[in-house]
């Protein structure tokens, strides 16, 4: 707790990672910090929303969407994650 990690200790991460942000997030969490994560880990896969955030509690069926989606991809050996439902859905709770 408390130790800095720099983007080359990211880099050795060997594991799928999905990486999400909001198209209405403060620019340095949704653009700058999604980009550099997505460049240094070797494994990445990068999807915006639209949503901003707080994104898992205003959005979640469409968040869980994405997970879900991702998770099977992983599992099947998906080179390249592509999200089912690009949509988000019509209504939240």
């Amino acid at each position: 707790m408390g130790e800095e990690v720099k983007l080359s200790d990211v880099a050795t991460l060997q594991i799928p990672t999905l990486l999400m942000s909001g198209r209405h997030s403060p620019p340095l969490a949704a653009r700058i910090l999604t980009a550099r994560l997505a460049a240094a880990l070797p494994d990445a896969r990068t999807v915006q929303v639209t949503a901003g955030h707080m994104r898992p509690i205003t959005h979640s069926t469409m968040v869980n969407t994405f997970i879900a989606d991702f998770l099977r991809c992983v599992d099947a050996g998906c080179l390249t994650f592509l999200a089912i439902s690009l949509q988000p859905p019509t209504t939240e709770r």
